[in-house]
């Protein structure tokens, strides 16, 4: 593909993301979460995407590191990452984030790194989009300065 249109460069295609899970308060112990990513690009879209599997400690706490590609990065096409967090209850998984990023940039799914997450299932799922912000997110989760963020309950 011609310099012309984009070249490969560094995408991080998720941000570490780490956060306190519960079902209606109560902490989701040793819970099993599953990640899956993908992007889009001029390229074309890792459709089949990639699957890793993490567990929550014994306070529902759950760790997952930053990913980053080389990709092909487009000059004229716009350029996405996907991912989807999912906790396991009962046997089914149960989503708790649905993330697409439009930027390349570290943090740049909510602008900064997020402070104190907190994902309740039994909390609505919510659509946050901000102005300054090229992403959407959609999400159970909760963190300090949420409440300043426009947000959209999803039905």
């Amino acid at each position: 593909m011609s310099q012309f249109f984009g070249k490969k460069k560094s995408w991080v295609i998720m941000s570490p993301f780490e956060a306190s899970l519960s079902n209606n308060g109560a902490p989701l112990a040793n819970a099993r979460v599953k990640l899956w990513y993908t992007w889009a690009t001029a390229e074309g879209e890792d459709a089949a995407g990639h699957t890793v599997y993490f567990t929550t400690n014994e306070e529902g706490y759950v760790s997952m590191p930053s990913i980053e590609k080389k990709i092909f990065i487009s000059n004229v096409q716009p350029n996405a990452s996907m991912y989807t967090i999912e906790v396991e209850v009962d046997d089914e998984f149960e989503t708790i984030a649905d993330i697409t990023k439009r930027s390349p940039d570290l943090y740049s799914e909510l602008g900064s790194k997020v402070p104190d997450m907190k994902c309740d299932l039994e909390s609505p799922m919510t659509s946050i989009k901000e102005k300054n912000i090229n992403s959407r997110f959609i999400s159970v989760c909760e963190w300090t300065g949420s409440d300043s963020l426009s947000k959209k309950v999803l039905d």
